[in-house]
């Protein structure tokens, strides 16, 4: 544990196999508490003790990962992520089925900012359950490229936790992925697909969820992911998103999808606003060559892939999908189609730049075994 006025951790490392990090940073006196708990040992920060800044960067690892896994907490007034690593989780060959890992808790009574290939992990590698991510700022989370991933990996077996979001406002660019998945295969190192049910994505904020990319930048699409991967066993989390707003440009995707043995988690997305899909991003395609991908809510069952896909529900004022942008739920595999509901109070606007259209698709490909789900299309009362 580190108390302290501002706190700078640059190139640092700090481990504790199985143990607890915790880091917390006071701007003015006050009194903290140590709470115990047998060998557990937690700080209690009152509410009218103002917080001071904390940086971490250069490459600086922060890591409970091992049997069991451990808890990672930071409390501050502004916490800047750069170029850096937080791990909790079950390693490797360390698991066993009823092992359950700790959480990993960011605080923040300002922003919270993930940049330069920070990575945030609390995934599962063996046996046992995962725990959660929570992220909390009173003003804004923002990730520019950086991955908040808990995932149920190659060779993991057990239950995926939870990522929960919550925030005055939420920013992804710059290729920033949050990521729940249950990972198919690794052939390289040998690894069956993982085994069990990946955990949910839950975003709240008080403002607007802004997915957009750097304009004129290649590979820079955001996504926020919820996957059955190609091997793999069990179902995808759901995806929840509660704001006034949601912005989602640039190729940026909101993707529920299953390409192994297991159903597609559901999308809601409740902007009591506006929700707006926009355009297309530019990326590199597997041949080498440029191209580009559109903004997109998708729900899918992929070729070689057996189980459903979940449903779409967009509850919001108004509903724009321009320039390209798209709503699907398909099947290609063995499964059904999901639902697709929007339920606009206002209006419902769909346009196009005369390239590429603009759609909401239901559909089964002609080689695929399953129904097509219903698209509804309504006010809500």
């Amino acid at each position: 544990m580190l108390v302290g006025s501002n706190i700078n951790l640059d190139g640092g490392k700090l481990q504790a196999y199985e143990g607890r990090v915790e880091l917390t940073s006071i701007a003015t006196p006050g009194t903290i508490d140590l709470d115990i708990s047998g060998n557990n040992f937690r700080l209690n920060v009152p509410d009218d003790v103002e917080g001071g800044d904390i940086s971490i960067a250069n490459e600086s690892y922060i890591s409970v990962f091992g049997r069991v896994g451990g808890n990672i907490t930071i409390n501050a007034r502004n916490l800047d992520i750069s170029n850096s690593f937080l791990f909790a989780g079950t390693a490797q060959k360390k698991g066993n089925p009823d092992a359950q890992s700790g959480n990993i808790n960011l605080k923040a009574t300002g922003s919270i900012l993930l940049k330069n290939g920070t990575r945030i992990d609390n995934s599962l590698y063996n046996q046992g359950n995962a725990g959660n991510i929570f992220l909390q700022a009173s003003n804004s989370v923002s990730l520019i490229d950086s991955i908040i991933a808990n995932n149920i990996e190659a060779g993991g077996v057990g239950k995926g936790g939870n990522i929960n979001i919550t925030a005055g406002s939420a920013d992804l660019t710059d290729g920033s992925k949050i990521q729940a998945l249950l990972r198919g295969v690794d052939i390289e190192n040998n690894l069956p697909g993982g085994q069990g049910n990946a955990g949910n994505i839950n975003i709240n904020v008080r403002e607007a969820v802004t997915i957009t990319a750097v304009e004129n930048k290649f590979n820079s699409t955001n996504s926020i992911l919820s996957s059955v991967g190609i091997g793999a066993i069990g179902n995808a989390g759901d995806i929840n998103i509660n704001t006034d707003s949601l912005f989602l440009a640039g190729g940026s995707e909101i993707n529920a999808k299953t390409l192994g043995q297991g159903n597609a988690g559901n999308i809601t997305v409740n902007a009591r606003q506006n929700i707006f899909l926009d355009g297309s991003g530019d990326v590199t395609l597997i041949d080498g060559s440029n191209g580009t991908i559109p903004t997109r809510i998708i729900n899918s069952v992929n070729p070689e892939a057996v189980g459903d896909a979940g449903d779409i529900q967009l509850n919001t004022r108004t509903l724009s999908i321009t320039n390209g942008a798209f709503i699907s739920s398909s099947s290609i595999g063995k499964g059904d189609a999901g639902n697709i509901t929007i339920n606009a109070r206002d209006t419902v606007t769909f346009d196009t730049d005369g390239t590429i259209p603009t759609r909401i698709i239901n559909s089964v490909n002609p080689k695929a075994v399953g129904n097509t789900g219903n698209t509804y299309l309504a006010p809500s009362q």
